[in-house]
């Protein structure tokens, strides 16, 4: 993730000395200097730097330029953040009882939205886990993996593993899943 961001717009020639100068967040909202946000303002620029920018913190940022006689004169910046692969809470084992519907739980985050593909390793052998070739299983929306009727025999590692492609991302969790009864 993106920890440090600034952001310099030129000022716009059009206009007389500007008298007033203002930055408005991506919701619109006037920014004034605080620990996190520093407004610099030079002859020919303004700069605003934002220390220890979240996700949160991306969109549309715009510099406002009014001189003596009122006119105004706009520049924007766009703000791009990106969240690294990140697993929370993802513990391991995961018990179930026999017979239940299992959900292994994998939570993961990244921005953009991380590709969750879910493995089982029998010894040496991974093995992919599709819904066509093991149809008690489903990846499920936020990512889980669903076991139907899971017994003893589906006990292992699955790895969890994760994937943002466009940045060439890729991180994994192995997590076993134990199975109590008969």
């Amino acid at each position: 993730m993106v920890g440090y961001s600034r952001g310099v717009i030129s000022l716009p020639p059009v206009i007389g000395e500007p008298v007033k100068l203002e930055w408005f967040n991506p919701q619109g909202e006037r920014i004034v200097s605080s620990q996190r946000v520093a407004l610099h303002t030079g002859e020919d620029s303004s700069r605003l730097t934002i220390y220890n920018a979240v996700v949160e913190d991306a969109g549309i940022y715009r510099c406002q330029a009014t001189d003596a006689q009122g006119q105004t004169q706009e520049a924007t910046m766009v703000l791009e953040m990106y969240q690294k692969l990140t697993f929370h809470d993802v513990r391991s084992p995961q018990e179930f009882r026999h017979g239940e519907v299992a959900e292994v739980v994998c939570y993961v985050i990244a921005s953009p939205a991380p590709v969750v593909s879910w493995f089982y390793q029998k010894g040496f052998k991974s093995m992919e886990i599709t819904e066509e070739h093991y149809s008690r299983f489903q990846v499920l929306p936020n990512n889980n993996l669903q076991i139907h009727k899971v017994t003893k025999a589906d006990e292992g590692v699955y790895r969890c593993e994760a994937r943002v492609e466009a940045r060439g991302e890729i991180d994994f969790v192995d997590i076993e899943v134990v199975v109590n009864g008969e």
